[in-house]
């Protein structure tokens, strides 16, 4: 049997200082393991000197594949880009930003050949970014695993393993606004996590800001779940047994000789019943238009601008 090979997808963005050093880093931490490997860096519109950086790498070493796209697509965008472009048995994901180590790449390839999952992802014992941004990715968490009824103990990180097979199904799904974790959970639940070290970033500043989190948030949320239209379902059934609880009890007053003011039961009645039925009625509308969405849209994921490969 050949040996394995390890593709490490990385998506770019303002990185033009940290690049070098997480080639040299990666290359160093895959030395003693088995199986040659190969690095996909996709530069995803930063406007910096990064593509610059990145052809000077693959000069130096083949093994570096290269993609400039034509504007800002995000992350998640470009990884999507760079699994189109791996060959590798197993896909390996990390941030250019050098917060995770490269040097735990070695430990997600023993995990996920020891235990047979599907993907492993390297979660930091502690987060080293804001409160804010530690608060917000614990509430995506907690969500995630509401919509796909995950062990909450599990959770998502931008550092992970994958097996080829699950890139191929994944490479599949040509949704515009792709959320890699999630569209993961919809292919495998065989997956699992181990601990590793997360580091201050030592160059720069973070690029998520938070409009970036909420429109990724929400692209999560809509994209890849029914739960917000579910919620809206249920509010209007609330908001109908509420109207018909209170008629009970203002039809009752009302016998009882205690409302006088013509006409005052019956707008109330109607407003809350006719709230609770609009309510009720998007939520129906609402699940079939996100299938049409779904079906219909076919804006495109990324788009090249230059490539080496």
């Amino acid at each position: 049997m050949s040996e394995a090979l390890y593709s490490i997808v990385v998506p770019v963005y303002k990185s033009e200082r940290s690049l070098r050093e997480l080639y040299e880093r990666i290359d160093k931490a895959l030395e003693g393991v088995r199986g040659d490997y190969e690095l996909i860096l996709v530069e995803d519109g930063g406007g910096d000197s990064s593509w610059e950086v990145m052809q000077s790498l693959r000069e130096q070493d083949k093994r570096v594949k290269i993609v400039r796209l034509t504007r800002n697509f995000g992350q998640h965008n470009a990884l999507m880009c760079g699994f189109s472009f791996a060959s590798g048995e197993y896909v390996v994901t990390i941030d250019d930003d050098l917060q995770n180590p490269p040097e735990e790449i070695p430990r997600l390839i023993e995990e996920i050949r020891r235990t047979g999952l599907d993907m492993v992802c390297g979660t930091p014992a502690t987060r080293k970014q804001s409160r804010v941004r530690n608060a917000g990715s614990f509430a995506y968490r907690r969500l995630v695993s509401m919509m796909f009824k995950q062990d909450p103990v599990f959770q998502m990180s931008n550092f992970r393993i994958i097996r080829r097979a699950v890139i191929e199904n994944l490479l599949h799904m040509r949704t515009p606004n792709p959320a890699v974790g999630l569209l993961i959970l919809q292919i495998t639940d065989k997956i699992g996590n181990i601990t590793v070290e997360h580091l201050p970033r030592p160059h720069g500043r973070t690029t998520y800001t938070a409009g970036k989190l909420a429109r990724h948030f929400l692209h999560g949320v809509l994209y890849h779940s029914t739960l917000p239209l579910k919620g809206v379902f249920f509010m209007g059934l609330l908001s109908m047994f509420i109207a018909f609880a209170l008629g009970g009890y203002y039809l009752t007053l009302f016998f009882l000789g205690r409302i006088t003011v013509p006409g005052w039961m019956t707008l109330v009645l109607l407003l809350l019943f006719f709230s609770g039925a609009v309510m009720f009625s998007l939520g129906i509308i609402g699940e079939y238009l996100l299938r049409i969405i779904q079906e219909v849209n076919q804006a495109p994921q990324y788009l090249i601008r230059e490539k080496d490969v």
